[in-house]
């Protein structure tokens, strides 16, 4: 049995909008993966999210793009499953995530619904 479920959460967060507060998309595309994040692990998935990564610039000086990214990566490869949040496919950086995803042979969902009744099943055959 494995006893962490460990789930990749996947979507926009850099805004590509033209029309809107480019703040305001940002902080929006972050509540979508805060939410993902508290539906998933209420359903007893370990959830990482993203999106928490904005902390770090207010701690440190140093931290840059390339370094929450590889970051990100890690983590994803330590998943046994990516979900991906809707607009997923606008972002690049979700894409390269749902493209190492399947080349690592993970699971992919396309929502938290179909993520969650897959882990309820799961975990009753346990």
């Amino acid at each position: 049995m494995n006893q962490y479920r460990r789930i990749y959460i996947a979507g926009p967060l850099t805004p590509r909008s033209d029309d809107q507060n480019h703040a305001v998309e940002y902080l929006g595309n972050c509540r979508q993966m805060f939410r993902a994040w508290l539906e998933l692990a209420g359903a007893g998935w370990h959830p990482f999210c993203p999106a928490v990564d904005f902390v770090f610039f207010f701690l440190s000086d140093g931290l840059n793009e390339n370094l929450v990214k590889e970051n990100s990566l890690a983590w994803l490869e330590a998943t046994e499953a990516i979900v991906l949040l809707p607009g997923w496919e606008n972002s690049f950086g979700a894409k390269a995530e749902f493209e190492l995803a399947v080349k690592l042979g993970k699971k992919v969902f396309y929502s938290i619904e179909e993520a969650n009744k897959w882990l309820k099943k799961e975990v009753g055959n346990e």
